[in-house]
Parts: structure tokens; C-alpha cells; sequence
């Protein structure tokens, strides 16, 4: 219970001033289609599913009505593209006002092709994408869909890149993300994985 310096008004519902988080995440999908060898997916015990469309509904219209946070972002274990309703939750947010950040592997770009132009349009405000893997020797250890082969995957992620270039009007901001396997004593401490040994070699390589 939160004192609001109001007398006879005090409770977990009536916040006169809510703390302005940061960055809130939201786990649409718990569900992924890569198994990468980086990732806990694999020892995560929670059971497997999608949020509630009512539930998140609620949630989002909290975050809009509180200001409760800087930057809303659909992205935890699970790959939010593949929320069956995530369109419609993204038009949501963007419509409640809400600076929505959406982490994708970039699969489905390949798998179900009209998600390519359904997020450009979109208006979320951040497209992060965990390529990771920049090349087919090293995709491998992404364990993704056996019908997802390396050359779909990259040029799923390209056809989607293209399309953001060629919407000007976008407010989107698009980000590539890369693993770096310098040494770090943090990194999956139970695997030697050798992807890119830093910036220059990441260089090299796009």
C-alpha cells in the first residue's frame, strides 16, 4: 500500500504520482522457434503459451493510463512475431501512445512473408533484430526450424530492411543486433562459441 498524501486515500490502486519506469517488458509468447546454444530457453520449466489478449489489453491500458514507463517492449524468452494477435497488440500500443521496442529473431520474415509489411506499417516505434549469426556456419547453432534454411533466414531479414528503407515516412527505428564472442567471463560459461571476435571482424564480415 502506497501513501498518496491524500487523507482517506490510500491503496494499490490510487497512485497520485507513479514511479516513470525505465523500460517495462512484456512476454507476449513464451514460445520460440530457435533453440539457440546461447539462450536458457532450454532449461526454462515454465509451461509454453501466449498471453491472454484480455490480460494484455489491461496491461497496456495501465502503462498508457499510469505513464508507467519510458519504453514498453515485447520481448522476453518467447518470439513475439509468432503471438498470434501480436499485429493487433502492436496497433494498440502505438495507439494508446505507448513507445513500444519489439525484439524479433527475424524468422518469420521468411516463414510468413507479409509480416515484411505489416511491421513496417506498423508505426512501433523500435524493431530490434537478433540476427546474432551472420553466416551459415554459424546459424547452425540457432537449432531453427528445419525448413528455415540460412539462405531464407538472411534474405527474410534483408526483404524486411529493404522494405523499412523504402517507407521514408516510417517511425521506426531499426536495429541489427550481432553476437560477439570476445572473452567475457559471463558469456555461456559452458561453451566455447566463436561467432565474431569483435567490432572489426563484424566489420569484415556485413
Amino acid at each position: 500500500m502506497r501513501d498518496n498524501g491524500r487523507a482517506g486515500q490510500t491503496g494499490p490502486f490510487f497512485i497520485r504520482n507513479p514511479p516513470l519506469l525505465d523500460r517495462l517488458h512484456i512476454e507476449v509468447t513464451n514460445i520460440c522457434n530457435f533453440k539457440c546454444d546461447f539462450c536458457p530457453d532450454a532449461v526454462m520449466e515454465r509451461q509454453r503459451g501466449h498471453m491472454d489478449f484480455a490480460l494484455l489489453e489491461r496491461l497496456l491500458g495501465e502503462v498508457a493510463g499510469a505513464s508507467l514507463a519510458r519504453v514498453t517492449a515485447f520481448h522476453l524468452m518467447g518470439e513475439p512475431l509468432l503471438y498470434p494477435r501480436i499485429f493487433d497488440a502492436i496497433a494498440l500500443a502505438v495507439r494508446l501512445g505507448i513507445k513500444l521496442h519489439l525484439t524479433t529473431n527475424g524468422s518469420t520474415f521468411a516463414l510468413k512473408p507479409d509480416h515484411v509489411s505489416r511491421l513496417v506499417a506498423s508505426g512501433v516505434t523500435k524493431v530490434t533484430i537478433s540476427v546474432q549469426t551472420p553466416d551459415p556456419g554459424t546459424y547452425a547453432i540457432r537449432k531453427a526450424p528445419a525448413r528455415l534454411t540460412s539462405d531464407a533466414y538472411f534474405a527474410g531479414i534483408l526483404a524486411f530492411v529493404r522494405a523499412y528503407l523504402n517507407h521514408p515516412g516510417s517511425p521506426t527505428r531499426v536495429h541489427l543486433k550481432f553476437l560477439d564472442t570476445t572473452p567475457h567471463p559471463f558469456l555461456v560459461p559452458q561453451k566455447r562459441l566463436r561467432v565474431l571476435d569483435g567490432r572489426q571482424q563484424l566489420h569484415e564480415t556485413l
